[in-house]
């Protein structure tokens, strides 16, 4: 069982694989699979990614949307990117895609717009599908959101 803390606090215990980087806000990430360990350790060896973070239950950032039945649900996307350039990135990992995934890129898409207007930075969301971050040569963050933008055209 890990311990993964934010800072000096107490943290949590975390029983899933665990990736530990140097670019991770946190002291390790938190992954629910094998797919997030290796985007983290992607995002952490490649030039152009200054910072990411890992979002669960216990980072308490959550975006609401309504779900194809109606009722009000919480998505917590995968992970926050900080570019070198600066622009900050929300990322999904993504395998099975099920009935409420547009949905909730609906949503991340519009909190990014939202966020870029309040904020004064640009925010920007990026699924990753498994099968394209599988077979990708990228050699950094920005490769491989041109390898996503062309098999997704």
């Amino acid at each position: 069982m890990n311990v993964l803390r934010f800072s000096d606090n107490s943290g949590y215990e975390w029983s899933r694989p665990v990736y530990v980087g140097d670019k991770t806000v946190f002291n390790a990430v938190a992954c629910d699979n094998q797919f997030e360990v290796d985007l983290a350790s992607f995002l952490d060896r490649v030039p152009d990614v200054a910072a990411h973070a890992k979002n669960n239950l216990y980072a308490h950032f959550s975006l609401d949307y309504q779900s194809s039945e109606g009722a009000i649900r919480y998505y917590y996307p995968d992970f926050l990117v900080r570019t070198v350039p600066g622009e900050m990135w929300m990322v999904e990992t993504k395998g099975i895609e099920d009935v409420e995934v547009q949905r909730k890129d609906a949503r991340a898409a519009q909190w990014c717009l939202d966020a870029s207007a309040v904020a004064g930075m640009t925010w920007r969301y990026l699924k990753v599908p498994y099968k394209v971050f599988q077979a990708s040569t990228a050699r950094n963050f920005a490769e491989l959101i041109s390898e996503i933008v062309a098999k997704s055209a």
